[in-house]
């Protein structure tokens, strides 16, 4: 969710808290549409910000091996032992094949109905809490430049 042009973030103190790359706020319809599109098909849909808050990218849950990975989103998936699998992998990707930094990146993801878990309507577009791989990962872009 963007307040004007920067997401809204809450600081991560820890266990449940959200990470300090979470966007906990409202989904955008954007986000929301994404999910309704794939619905049946994931668990998770996500969108990545860059940074500045000015670019977005879409992605779903699905397996993933390091070849379907860009470079520097490979290059997080192995530093931190993330298993490439979450949403927020590939709206990563999708940043990084658009030629956008992916350094400092914030996240947003909700459930999609359907999918290998069988997520019901009832759970459908719910925020969805950032996995602890994407914790670790997330922090890992803290201090990249690329």
């Amino acid at each position: 969710m963007l307040a004007g042009a920067t997401p809204v973030l809450v600081h991560n103190a820890g266990g449940g808290d959200p990470h300090v790359c979470e966007i906990t706020t409202e989904p955008s319809d954007e986000l929301l549409d994404h999910a309704d599109d794939n619905v049946g098909q994931t668990n998770v849909a996500a969108q990545v910000f860059t940074a500045d808050g000015q670019h977005s990218a879409l992605g779903i849950s699905t397996n993933r091996s390091l070849d379907d990975l860009t470079p520097n989103v490979r290059t997080a998936v192995q530093m931190t032992g993330h298993h490439g699998g979450c949403g927020e992998i590939g709206a990563l990707c999708e940043l990084e094949n658009r030629r956008l930094p992916i350094g400092g990146a914030r996240s947003q993801a909700v459930d999609v109905r359907g999918g290998s878990q069988g997520y019901g309507w009832d759970r459908h577009g719910a925020y969805r809490e950032m996995c602890p791989s994407c914790r670790k990962l997330f922090t890992y872009l803290l201090g990249v430049n690329h």
